[in-house]
């Protein structure tokens, strides 16, 4: 509300409903980068698709503890989300 539209105010109620609107508005804004989190979130997500191109070209494991370490990366990366999101 502008200025001139709150000195236009007649009563006491009409005042202190704008002023817990526009206390409502401020606490309703979110300090934050998004693009941050995406960089971050893209970043993470490179990372772990490296580290499963990795787990694959190795010769020492077999299928299954390929298949065992790429699951545990993934879980890493679910779980990194979960952080995230409870973060941000």
């Amino acid at each position: 509300m502008r200025k001139r539209e709150l000195m236009q105010l007649t009563t006491d109620g009409a005042v202190a409903n704008e002023k817990a609107n526009g206390l409502a508005a401020i606490e309703a804004v979110t300090p934050g980068s998004v693009a941050k989190t995406d960089a971050e979130r893209l970043l993470t997500q490179s990372k772990a698709n490296l580290k499963k191109d990795a787990i694959q070209e190795r010769t020492d494991l077999t299928q299954e503890e390929k298949e065992e370490a790429i699951k545990q990366v993934e879980e890493a990366g679910e779980a990194r989300n979960k952080v995230d999101i409870a973060y941000y």
